[in-house]
C-alpha cells in the first residue's frame, strides 16, 4: 500500500523505519529508489551500527538518523533534504526548458 502511494503520488520526503511489522524497510527503500529516483529518503531507525547505516545508504537512502534522536536535528535534516530536492528539481526544469527552446529554434 505504501509503495503504491509513493509510486502514484508526489511526496517531498519519505521517512522510513527499517523495522516495519510486515516488510523490511531496507527492501522498501530499495524498491522506492528503483521506481522513483527523485524523492529524498531519510531512514529513522533504532538499528545504529555502522553496517546498518552503510547498508541503508547503499540501498538508496539519502540520510540515516538513529533513535533516540534530537527533534531539532531531525527537523534540520528534513528541511535540508527537501530544499536540496527542490533545487535539483528547479535545475532539471531549467535545463529542460533551455533544451526545448534550443530545439524549437532549429
Amino acid at each position: 500500500m505504501a509503495l503504491q502511494k509513493v509510486q502514484n503520488e508526489y511526496f517531498d520526503l519519505v521517512i522510513m523505519d527499517i523495522m516495519l511489522p510486515e516488510v523490511d524497510g531496507i527492501h522498501v527503500t530499495e524498491t522506492i529508489r528503483v521506481r522513483n529516483n527523485e524523492v529524498p529518503i531519510l531512514i529513522l531507525s533504532a538499528k545504529n551500527t555502522s553496517a546498518d547505516r552503510v547498508l541503508g545508504l547503499k540501498k538508496g537512502a539519502d540520510d540515516y538518523l538513529t533513535k533516540p534522536f534530537n527533534l531539532e536535528e531531525l527537523l534540520l535534516r528534513v528541511q535540508k533534504l527537501i530544499e536540496k530536492n527542490k533545487r535539483c528539481w528547479i535545475r532539471t526544469l531549467l535545463v529542460s526548458l533551455i533544451h526545448s527552446e534550443k530545439q524549437d529554434r532549429f
